[in-house]
Parts: C-alpha cells; sequence; structure tokens
C-alpha cells in the first residue's frame, strides 16, 4: 500500500496534484484482462469503461464536493454582520443567535477601570468629532459619562480600579464639555446649555464652558441669561479675545432684537388703528357686519377702507369682497374688491359673462338684456331672503342695517327666474326646520 505524504503550506499551487503513475504497477497492468475477455469469462460481470474508472480514481483523490458558493446577497448580509464590515447595528447571527463578534466588541469596550473606560470613550468621541461625525461623537461622549456614573460591582472592587472623586470629576468635566461642542455643532442648543450648566458644577473656570453657553444662549435668543452667563465669564476672563467676540455678537443681536420688537409693535399699532377706523366707516353707513368663530381665511379679500385705510372722511370709500353664488347649479365666482359707489347688477353681468366659457354651456345664466331671465338675492339679519335691483349700488343695499355681511363677505344669489319663487320657498322651509329642531 503506497504511503499518503502531507503537504507542506509552502507548495507551489502550479504543480500537479495528481501522483504520477509507478512503473512497476504499468507493467503488472498490461497482464490483466480485456473488457472482451472479462467478460466471456465472468457472465455476471458488469462491463467498466475503462475512462468512467479513471474519472472515479481522479475524483477520490480530489476531496469532498465543495458546497455551493454562497449568493452575492448572502454574502453582503453575512459581511455586515461583521463589526469591522458594519453598515447598520446588527445584533443577531443570521440564525437567530447573537452576534458574538458584536458581543465582544462591546464587551471589549467596557474592558478596564472606570477612568480608563470613559478616556477610551472620549477618544473615540473625539475622533468622530474630527470626522465631523457629531451624532457619533455626542454618543461616544454619552457613554463615557455613563461609564462614570456607573455604580460600583458588588462585591467592591479592588482599591485600585475605583476613581477618586477628584478622577470623577475632572472626567465629567471633560465629557461633558465635549458633548456640548457635539450638541452645539448639530444645532441642538438647549442640550448645550444643560451639559454646559451640569460642566460648570464641576468646575466654573474651565473658559471653554462659558463659551459654550453663552454661545448657545444666543442662538435660543435667550438674551438676559446670555448677558447674564457672559458677565460672569468676563469677571473671570476679562481680556480673553473669545469672550470680547461674543460681547460684540450679543450687543448686535440685542440691538436687533430691540429693532425688531419696535418694528412688530408698529405694525400692531397699526393694524388696531385701521381696523378702528374701519369699524368707525360701517358704523356710520349703517352697515352690519357678524364674524363667527371659523371665519375662513380670505386672504387679501376683506372689507378694507380706500384710498387711506386710516382716514375716515368724505373721500374714502369702503370696497367689499362680494361672492356671487349659483345655488342651482352649486358654482360660485369670487370678487375681491367691489366699492360701494358700484352697481351690483353691473358686476353680476361680468361675472355671469365669464362663467360662460367654464360651466355655464347651456347658457342658462346668459345675461341678456338688462339682466332679464335673472334674479339677484341676499340673506336678511333676520333669515328672510331680500330681492336687490341689478341697478342699485351696493352701499345703499348694504346701509341701512337690513342686510348682514357674515364674516365679512358680501353674498349674492343669482337664480334663473323661472325658479327663483321655488328656491326662496326652499330657502324658507330649511331656515323653519333649523329654528324648530
Amino acid at each position: 500500500m503506497g504511503q499518503i505524504e502531507e503537504l507542506p503550506d509552502d507548495i507551489d499551487e502550479a504543480a500537479s496534484m495528481v501522483p504520477k503513475p509507478n512503473p512497476t504497477s504499468t507493467a503488472s497492468s498490461s497482464s490483466a484482462p480485456t473488457p472482451s475477455q472479462r467478460v466471456e469469462n465472468t457472465s455476471d460481470a458488469q462491463w467498466i469503461h475503462p475512462a468512467s474508472s479513471k474519472s472515479d480514481e481522479a475524483k477520490s483523490l480530489q476531496g469532498p464536493t465543495p458546497p455551493e458558493p454562497a449568493s452575492v446577497d448572502d454574502t453582503i448580509s453575512s459581511m455586515n454582520r461583521h463589526p469591522l464590515f458594519m453598515t447598520s447595528i446588527d445584533e443577531s447571527d443570521g440564525k437567530g443567535g447573537e452576534n458574538i463578534d458584536l458581543q465582544a466588541l462591546k464587551a471589549l469596550a467596557y474592558d478596564g477601570t472606570p477612568l480608563e473606560i470613559a478616556d477610551n470613550f472620549r477618544e473615540q468621541g473625539n475622533g468622530a468629532f474630527r470626522e465631523k461625525r457629531y451624532a457619533d461623537a455626542r454618543q461616544f461622549y454619552t457613554q463615557g459619562i455613563t461609564a462614570v456614573e456607573m455604580k460600583p460591582a458588588e462585591p467592591p472592587a479592588p482599591q485600585s480600579t475605583v476613581m477618586t472623586a477628584e478622577e470623577k470629576s475632572k472626567a465629567l468635566e471633560l465629557l461633558l464639555l465635549n458633548r456640548a461642542a457635539a450638541n452645539l455643532a448639530l444645532q441642538n442648543y438647549r442640550a448645550t446649555t444643560q451639559d454646559c450648566t451640569s460642566a460648570l458644577t464641576y468646575n466654573e473656570a474651565n473658559i471653554k464652558i462659558w463659551f459654550r453657553l453663552v454661545t448657545a444662549q444666543i442662538a435660543l435668543s435667550w438674551f438676559p441669561q446670555a448677558t447674564r452667563s457672559l458677565e460672569i465669564a468676563l469677571v473671570k476672563f476679562p481680556a480673553d479675545s473669545a469672550l470680547l467676540g461674543l460681547q460684540s455678537r450679543l450687543a448686535a443681536r440685542l440691538e436687533q432684537e430691540e429693532k425688531a420688537v419696535k418694528e412688530r409693535k408698529g405694525r400692531q399699532d397699526r393694524k388696531i388703528a385701521v381696523a378702528k377706523a374701519l369699524a368707525k366707516a360701517l358704523h356710520s353707513r349703517g352697515v352690519k357686519v357678524r364674524m363667527t368663530a371659523h371665519a375662513p381665511d380670505m386672504d387679501d379679500a376683506i372689507i378694507r377702507l380706500v384710498p387711506d385705510p386710516l382716514n375716515v372722511d368724505d373721500t374714502s370709500q369702503v370696497v367689499y369682497p362680494v361672492l356671487f353664488l349659483f345655488p342651482l347649479a352649486q358654482q360660485s365666482n369670487l370678487v375681491k374688491a367691489i366699492g360701494e359707489t358700484e352697481v351690483v347688477g353691473s358686476w353680476a353681468e361680468q361675472v355671469c359673462s365669464a362663467i360662460e366659457a367654464i360651466w355655464d354651456t347651456e347658457r342658462k345664466y346668459a345675461w341678456g338684456e338688462s339682466g332679464r331671465g335673472l334674479e339677484l338675492f341676499m340673506d336678511t339679519s333676520k333669515g328672510g331672503m331680500v330681492k336687490i335691483g341689478k341697478k342699485v349700488k351696493l352701499g345703499k343695499i348694504l346701509s341701512g342695517g337690513r342686510v348682514e355681511l357674515v364674516d365679512g363677505i358680501v353674498q349674492v344669489f343669482i337664480v334663473p327666474t323661472g325658479e327663483a319663487v321655488e328656491w326662496v320657498q326652499s330657502k324658507k322651509n330649511a331656515s323653519n326646520n333649523s329654528e324648530a329642531s
């Protein structure tokens, strides 16, 4: 029986893995029976093709059949579970168990004394911060703070592994200071002020804490707090150029804020004055306006006094938004501004001409000669209906308090003459049923 030799690790991969034939065995094989002789001498023997025999021998030398190669998706998924290649945290091993590599890496991060662990997280946070990965940096600093504040193990750890009060204070100061920087970069200004306030409890003489605190307070427009913090900091560091720069920035922001407050007050005062002038003008004309709790936002379609909204005299005029309604067609058309001296019928004619090309293809609302075939109506302040003339000015219709402007909008109903009586009756019935209920 031949020997099986173990191959060295540095074997040439180009060398043949199939052994050379033994001359002795080759010579002896010449006396072996041919396939035809084997069939003649042994009736029940199965004929084996020589090529097949060689193929089987080669397979036996190659060893077991290798497994099917993994797909690209499976390969990527497997790599993503390894901490070095992770693009997202995968706590599993892909088979329902724990990711041992990840758990080992986590355990390694907490290997050492509390001070060593805290310093490790702070260094990782500093590295992430330098790479502008501010969210990662904040997370590392938070882990460091957690490590420092962790309760001592039970039973008590050796004295050499316990942080002294001074070490703990310094570690928390630096971690909070650095986390404040990360929050500041992320524009989490409230969190920045919280970190700085906590850091000051460990060291009020750290100028960086004061700088970041004031910077965040200015960004939040907390001007009284920023002013107070800066005053305290400048007492401690009166010649610091960074703090003096913050003082100039705060002064500029205070000036801007004062200007903005004056502008807001001026706009509010003018708004009140305009409202008073309009109320006076409407009262002098006897126009009733009722606002509801659900008044629609009409943007610039509002009642206003022109040409000067603050001046009520003989030259002033009130303009109104007018909504022309076609109740039987369930359509409407808004005209944003119609003056009190203008005739309602003229505007109704323009609206009816405009809708012909849009939806009134049957010309049911064609104005015709002087608006014959159409009737105009308005609601009264008592819940009824009033028919209005097509040649009457808007101001005259609204004066006297007979009609009411709900939410500051004039509503004019346009109904075909042949259907007007029936429509008015239906409106009255609806109003009566509403009052009964």
